[in-house]
């Protein structure tokens, strides 16, 4: 059997120049090619690293780094040119060498993996583009999976960014909360600043897939405080202070909004969904009095969900189908919410709500502490 780099540049590489000398070849062919080929990295890659090899020669190149050191400090005990000093120096050489032999075995183990590892991604990132809706899913996990893993690694980063941002957005869509939920601050890997930036595109052409799990993140050292009429967003168009996030995850999350709030294409979508979102906020950290329960009651006033009218967002518990051109262009939108609503009971008693969209039909939600957005009953 063939060496996997052998077999790689022998049969998949030239496969690959093939297909570019020949642009008359189906699609289809093309894509079955890349697949196969970023599925033979992907097993390579994974081989490399739950191989006993690569355990066996990072420990024993770490067992001689450490007789060398051993043998470095006995021969500062010793007087130069002696007998003990020379049969020192003796091993310290030899055992240098083996260091060394074992080191580039080593290194070479890693870049075998390193060569897969870039290879799968890519790979499998431009097979994306053009494969069966079928095997999407599979992929982009495959993907992440793999980038996911080696988030600290900058030559991957380097290697893989702009296959990673020339994936079509609309088809990260149902990963968004995996992505969203790795943002931080600390840049000091270069995936981080890849991350952040396949967040942002994705959220710009898909504002309404991913503004809540965004929205979630901005408030997650919410300490139960309600918000008032006047919504943070407004408040910071004023230049009212806001309390100022703690988390990377959390002030990263606010920073991309911030992004998203000045963009003239969706500034005001994102207002829209600001101001249901903190609706939903308020309503939910409301706290009921068990003694005052009945089967059906009114919403107090000054409950934000109460006031909203025809607002131009998409129902949180309807679905909604990805638009590849990021349009959403037509959708059935929040017409308001009806006055009266009841509880589920239970320690928490979630309220149950009646939402009334823009095509007349009443949609049965609930909200709760711990459901800060309305999920369909």
């Amino acid at each position: 059997m063939e060496k996997p780099l052998t077999i790689q540049e022998s049969y998949f590489n030239e496969a690959l120049s093939a297909i570019r000398k020949n642009p008359s070849d189906s699609t289809s062919t093309k894509v079955d090619v890349l697949h196969r080929f970023a599925t033979f990295c992907e097993k390579q890659y994974l081989a490399h690293v739950r191989s006993p090899d690569a355990a066996f020669l990072k420990n024993t190149c770490e067992d001689l780094q450490i007789e060398v050191e051993e043998l470095e400090n006995a021969m500062t005990t010793h007087s130069r040119n002696g007998d003990e000093w020379k049969h020192y120096h003796r091993q310290l050489k030899k055992t240098r060498e083996e260091h060394q032999r074992y080191n580039d075995k080593y290194e070479a183990h890693l870049q075998a993996s390193d060569v897969f590892l870039q290879a799968a991604i890519q790979h499998y990132s431009t097979t994306i583009t053009e494969a069966d809706p079928k095997d999407e899913v599979d992929i982009v996990i495959r993907i992440c999976a793999l980038w996911f893993n080696n988030f600290r690694d900058d030559q991957l980063a380097d290697s893989v960014k702009g296959h990673l941002l020339a994936i079509p957005t609309h088809k990260l869509i149902f990963i968004s909360h995996q992505l969203s939920s790795r943002l931080s601050t600390d840049e000091r890997y270069k995936s981080q600043q890849i991350l952040q930036r396949l967040v942002f595109n994705l959220s710009a052409r898909h504002i309404f897939h991913t503004f809540y799990q965004l929205f979630a993140l901005e408030h997650g050292s919410d300490d139960g405080r309600t918000s008032s009429s006047n919504s943070s967003l407004r408040n910071s168009q004023r230049g009212q202070q806001q309390d100022v996030p703690h988390e990377p995850r959390e002030m990263q999350a606010r920073i991309l909004l911030g992004k998203l709030r000045a963009n003239p294409k969706i500034m005001e979508r994102v207002e829209n969904l600001t101001r249901v979102s903190e609706a939903y906020l308020q309503w939910a950290k409301l706290k009921l009095d068990k003694d005052m329960i009945q089967s059906e009651m009114a919403i107090p006033r000054g409950m934000m969900i109460g006031q909203l009218r025809d607002v131009k967002v998409p129902i949180a518990t309807d679905y909604l189908a990805p638009d590849p051109r990021g349009r959403y262009d037509n959708f059935v939108s929040l017409q308001s919410y009806e006055m009266r609503y009841r509880t589920a009971g239970g320690i928490n008693l979630p309220k149950i709500n009646q939402c009334r969209g823009s095509d007349g039909q009443l949609r049965t939600q609930l909200v709760g502490t711990s459901i800060i957005l309305p999920s369909s009953r």
